[in-house]
């Protein structure tokens, strides 16, 4: 959605009155894939919206959690009046989830907060991909607060080493303590993205924390890259390991897209691998996840910029071997269990451990479903089908995901005017 869709709407978003609701709901009927399907409950609903699917706060296109708190993101939600966007918590005390005080923009003006969020450990890091920098509109900014006494404290503000105009910092964020990498590319709230800025920078970063401070690390590049990549749509990062999207880049000279792997050392920051996806499917890179010695990798042929895809989604598997060679290795490819064009599996990643949920916020007429799985036995094996309340259209289930040890999130922000949902695991 361009910035003049935004301010057309809004004296309609200005009026909304939050409505904030939290709903413990029953066991939802799950699906299988190659063994016995697991049950998972659905404990909660998160949502801040009067529910008029027209009053885009786009609640739940991000999302992230971190033990026993849900973080949220509207990066066109309203407060206090202001089309500026927020991040909406959730906290689970004696077994019951509740929302808590949102996290308003710390800007006046329209900036995208909660664009795209992750958080670790009293940690929790936000973009802003429209915030001005000084002078440069639409450079955009990424916050770093940290939990005190209760409280989320804003510690710093990040932004590109030489802010640009039109370069959307903060299209992508990953925290791994104390490490950020954050991305530039086109912002996909254009729907689909145009011509006219697909040449706008594209670039990833890394920032380190020491001496109570976060400062600039290294500027990651692609051995290959090209203008027109779109290098940047997604990250993940693991310590010293970095996995960046660049849905767009060549392979053989079909602009299907490529995950590229940096890792970080003594030596400084160097491309390790250069992941294709298992096929031709266009869209590799759309997202990406890595944990210990996996990546995953999403092939989504939307992220090209297309309004619509002709091809299912999948999202490829590699593992880093050390013998005979330390390479990346294709272990499988992952498909929905709809297998039908234009489900974007793969759309949305996260990975912890030996559990990863995969988003299709395409599935049936874009209602939207998301997949949790589980490795055994050095394969991925499909645990369950997590769906919304009901199959109405354009709710986006699925756009965004996120898992730990105990629970799942998903992200609906279409599902009418936003919802994120939870799932015990």
């Amino acid at each position: 959605m361009s910035t003049d869709t935004i301010r057309d709407r809004r004296a309609t978003l200005a009026r909304r009155t939050f409505l904030g609701a939290v709903a413990g709901v029953g066991a939802l009927g799950m699906g299988t894939g190659g063994a016995a399907a697991e049950r998972f409950e659905r404990v909660a609903i998160l949502t801040r919206n009067t529910g008029d699917p027209d009053e885009d706060t786009f609640y739940g296109l991000s999302s992230a959690l971190d033990g026993n708190r849900a973080f949220v993101g509207a990066p066109g939600g309203v407060v206090d009046e202001r089309i500026t966007g927020f991040v909406d918590l959730g906290i689970r005390r004696s077994g019951t989830w509740t929302q808590q005080p949102l996290i308003p923009s710390p800007n006046d003006s329209i900036d995208l907060f909660g664009y795209d969020l992750d958080a670790e450990d009293r940690h929790l890091v936000v973009s802003a991909p429209f915030a001005k920098v000084g002078d440069v509109e639409h450079a955009g900014e990424v916050y770093v607060y940290r939990r005190s006494a209760g409280r989320w404290e804003l510690r710093h503000r990040l932004h590109a080493p030489t802010p640009r105009e039109n370069a959307s910092f903060g299209q992508a964020v990953a925290l791994s303590f104390p490490r950020i990498a954050v991305t530039e590319s086109p912002l996909w709230l254009r729907d689909p993205v145009r011509d006219d800025v697909r040449d706008n920078p594209s670039g990833a970063y890394v920032f380190e924390f020491g001496n109570g401070e976060w400062s600039f690390l290294t500027e990651l590049e692609p051995d290959d890259g090209a203008p027109d990549d779109l290098f940047g749509h997604a990250v993940d990062i693991e310590q010293q390991r970095v996995v960046v999207g660049a849905p767009r880049a060549e392979n053989d000279d079909h602009p299907v897209g490529a995950a590229f792997v940096f890792r970080g050392g003594k030596r400084g920051w160097r491309q390790t691998g250069r992941l294709v996806g298992a096929d031709d499917a266009p869209g590799v890179g759309a997202a990406v996840a890595t944990d210990r010695n996996i990546v995953l990798v999403g092939s989504d042929q939307f992220a090209t910029g297309r309004s619509s895809s002709d091809v299912p989604g999948s999202v490829s598997v590699y593992e880093r071997r050390a013998v005979p060679q330390r390479r990346w290795i294709f272990q499988e490819r992952l498909v929905g269990p709809s297998g039908e064009p234009g489900d974007r599996f793969g759309a949305a990643i996260d990975m912890l451990n030996d559990h990863t949920v995969i988003g299709a916020p395409g599935v049936g007429e874009d209602g939207g479903e998301a997949y949790p799985y589980i490795r055994r036995r050095g394969r991925w094996v499909r645990r369950a089908t997590l769906a919304g309340t009901s199959p109405t259209e354009d709710k986006q289930f699925g756009r965004s995901v996120a898992v730990d040890s105990r629970f799942a999130i998903v992200g609906a922000p279409f599902f009418p005017g936003g919802s994120a949902f939870i799932f015990s695991v």
